[in-house]
């Protein structure tokens, strides 16, 4: 009896064991089903989505490989001024324009209005008459405007006035200088690269975007590379520069060597200006701090010409006095030869030497025995050439002793 209830209950525990095992198996089944059909699922979602992508990869010969999202922001009840520099060149006027097309473009709703803050020069206006392209708004006061967006510049002292005491709210800064000066009071959205021109910036969003760029746009990009970068002879030309210029050409259908040539012509003519305006024609201001941190305020300006004996024959002197008048510590005062592409400098101040002794990587010596006007080998430009050596000089010297 004992016997075959032994068997029983073996036989039971057998039963039961079979049971649990073939459950076992089961769930082992199942998981391993599940996870097969998650990876053929992805392997799926792979299979289609790689395609979609690399095929939005691939468009434009792999140049511009992704085109973020555009999420509206803003409102119509909002209006926001653009501008540039004081002493607007045409990369500046220019750049206002094209950035409230660019900005309507990217999802601003605000009421978008290009603004200068001086008079165009010839050049600046040949561009705009010769794309119908409507004046940007003078002004004098942020008043009016419930933000700004900045182009051109990232200084205060190179804005305008009431800027910095308004504290209204910049929006974003488009640019391609160095930073200087701006103590933003909250964050900014900046856009600042090392390129030609503020319009070449632009330019490489409308790309990366992949949006329309209507032809007179890039008529003002074209004029706006060609201006800053002196038909491509300029040192802070890029190679994304030219390119950006021969494509903003193609669409909108100009050959940039002639056209470029009649806008330097227009830029270098000057006759029918005073010595002190010609002084402000292409005028920046700096500050500066020296070694013993003495703030020091100085002012480079330019202008070109064709003929520099003609230009010093006919202006030096009168340029000398209006420099002196002035009573700057500084002041520096470059005629660019457009023909070969050097420059000959006015200088004038108590830091006339420092500014001599730090321009000397240009050779920076007398011009035809001129002991006031100095001959600046292959210097073609303010931002690159000019003001970083003497922003160091003054810098690292002690110049107010």
């Amino acid at each position: 009896m004992n016997i075959e209830n032994n068997i029983a209950i073996k036989l039971k525990l057998t039963e039961e064991n079979e049971k649990n095992s073939m459950c076992n198996t089961k769930k082992y089944i199942m998981i391993i089903l599940i996870v097969t059909a998650i990876i053929v699922g992805a392997g799926i979602a792979c299979a289609i989505s790689i395609p979609l992508v690399k095929k939005k990869y691939d468009k434009d010969e792999n140049e511009y490989k992704f085109t973020p999202e555009i999420i509206p922001y803003g409102s119509n009840l909002k209006t926001t001024y653009i501008f540039g520099h004081k002493n607007p060149d045409t990369d500046t006027i220019s750049s206002s324009i094209v950035i409230a097309d660019l900005e309507k473009k990217l999802g601003n709703q605000n009421q978008l209005i290009p603004c200068r803050l001086g008079e165009l020069n010839k050049e600046s206006k040949l561009v705009l008459e010769t794309f119908n392209v409507e004046t940007p708004k003078l002004i004098s006061s942020v008043s009016g405007a419930d933000s700004v967006i900045l182009t051109d510049h990232n200084g205060y002292e190179q804005s305008i006035s009431d800027l910095e005491s308004s504290q209204i709210t910049i929006d974003k800064v488009y640019d391609h200088h160095a930073i200087s000066g701006f103590k933003y009071p909250s964050p900014v959205n900046v856009n600042i690269k090392p390129y030609g021109s503020t319009c070449s910036v632009l330019y490489e969003i409308y790309k990366i975007y992949n949006l329309e760029i209507p032809k007179h746009i890039a008529g003002l990009i074209a004029s706006a590379i060609i201006s800053d970068t002196i038909l491509l002879h300029s040192s802070i030309t890029t190679e994304l520069d030219k390119k950006f210029l021969k494509e903003a050409s193609e669409i909108a259908g100009i050959d940039y060597i002639k056209y470029g040539e009649k806008m330097l012509r227009a830029y270098s003519d000057v006759s029918d200006l005073s010595d002190s305006e010609l002084l402000n024609y292409d005028s920046k201001e700096y500050t500066e701090n020296d070694n013993c941190g003495n703030s020091i305020y100085y002012i480079i300006s330019t202008a070109s010409t064709y003929d520099v004996d003609e230009f010093l024959s006919e202006r030096k002197n009168g340029l000398k006095t209006a420099i002196q008048s002035k009573g700057l510590k500084l002041f520096i005062f470059y005629i660019l030869d457009i023909v070969n592409y050097n420059s000959y400098a006015l200088i004038e101040g108590d830091l006339k030497e420092l500014a001599k002794n730090a321009l000397k990587t240009y050779e920076c010596t007398e011009y035809n025995n001129q002991n006031d006007v100095y001959f600046l080998k292959q210097v073609t430009s303010r931002k690159k050439d000019i003001a970083p050596k003497i922003k160091e000089a003054i810098n690292t010297n002690c110049v107010i002793s």
